[in-house]
């Protein structure tokens, strides 16, 4: 692999609900960019990014995978990210190092759980995001449906860049609106027209719009925009990378990554629209609108360790014992009664204890007379 700049990376997370079809994304992207020569599936447990054993077991991601891809020049960093709530975690963390978060959204369910949280994290984060309806060959697809509750949930910011023209089984076109052609899919490829007169006044009401929401995220394009009515495939690509480095505009994309339809369409515009490292609005992590501060702590050293010998142990054992006699002393002095006038057996100096009487003695003849005396007569 050759070396890249850094104008020529793109971070990306593949994130969103589970089942949305994320790891099958990750394959095609290997696929496209000619990294693999043949794709693999979750159902044949033999994918580039679930490859541990759980996830074989499962069905589906548990940790992030991080992977990449070659493609158009500009080298891909692609981070494959568990879907399901338990794992927020690793949605978090990965949202922390990429440029722009992928939103897969399945064409037959539409906004999910997995949606929400991902929404959430990268609007925490301040991470761009780009939409793609993914399943679009399913039986169930519907991508109006789709794309009206991703407005609904996330705003006007969700702009259609692509719509296709025949949703659900035998799904093989897209009308794309920033290249105003229409594009025809087989695996992995794909070949270009132009655009039907049955979709043309569609494709161009969106592409105005597209223009419109784009150009505002710049004041010399916003300029042009009004002095000529319209921008240039140059300045329209311009317009679309600061709109989506800034978070006013999510772009739509249509997908169909079991079949590999739109893949590699998705790859050009995330080199040509998502921005590099280098390229990223300066933004600084705060908390609460503040920057962090990290509070200086001194730690002291610990005090030298004394080698216990028997006899400092002693004296330590002695230094307790006189310390529990003082309190014992202490305690009973504050219970005594102080109108008592005998003296106290805790204040009882040591003369005043009767000693006991000398022990005389013995031998062995003096036992024996002492046990004939003390014995009973007949």
């Amino acid at each position: 692999m050759k070396i890249y700049q850094t104008q020529d990376i793109r971070n990306i997370a593949l994130v969103g609900g589970a089942k949305s079809g994320k790891t099958s994304m990750a394959e095609a992207m290997a696929f496209c960019g000619g990294l693999i020569n043949r794709r693999g599936s979750v159902d044949s447990k033999n994918t580039i990014s679930d490859y541990r054993d759980i996830e074989h077991d499962r069905g589906y991601s548990v940790e992030n995978t991080l992977m990449y891809t070659e493609f158009g020049g500009k080298k891909v960093n692609i981070l494959d990210v568990p879907g399901f709530a338990d794992y927020q975690g690793e949605l978090d963390s990965a949202l922390n190092v990429v440029e722009a978060a992928v939103v897969v959204v399945n064409a037959q369910s539409g906004v999910e759980v997995g949606t929400e949280i991902a929404n959430r994290y990268a609007a925490k984060l301040d991470t761009p995001m780009l939409f793609v309806v993914n399943h679009l060959d399913a039986e169930k697809a519907n991508f109006d449906d789709a794309v009206n509750q991703l407005k609904d949930f996330f705003g006007g910011k969700c702009t259609v860049l692509q719509f296709p023209t025949n949703a659900g089984l035998g799904f093989n076109q897209v009308v794309d609106i920033v290249a105003n052609k229409m594009y025809t899919f087989t695996d992995g490829k794909y070949t270009e027209a132009n655009i039907p007169a049955e979709y043309a006044d569609k494709a161009e009401e969106m592409r105005m719009a597209l223009v419109e929401e784009a150009a505002a995220a710049d004041d010399a394009l916003m300029e042009k925009y009004f002095e000529n009515g319209d921008l240039t495939a140059e300045e329209l690509t311009q317009a679309l990378k600061l709109a989506i480095d800034k978070r006013d505009l999510f772009p739509i994309l249509c997908t169909s990554a079991k079949e590999n339809f739109g893949v590699n369409r998705l790859l050009e515009f995330i080199c040509q629209n998502v921005p590099a490292p280098c390229e990223v609005a300066d933004a600084k992590k705060t908390k609460g609108g503040k920057e962090p501060t990290f509070a200086s702590t001194t730690v002291s050293s610990p005090k030298p360790r004394m080698w216990s010998t028997p006899a400092t142990r002693a004296r330590s054992a002695s230094a307790r014992c006189s310390s529990a006699a003082a309190r014992t002393v202490s305690a009973s002095r504050r219970l005594a009664p102080a109108t008592s006038s005998a003296p106290s057996s805790s204040r009882m100096s040591r003369s005043t204890i009767p000693s006991p009487p000398p022990r005389t003695p013995t031998t062995p003849s003096a036992r024996s007379s002492s046990r004939l005396l003390s014995t009973p007569s007949p």
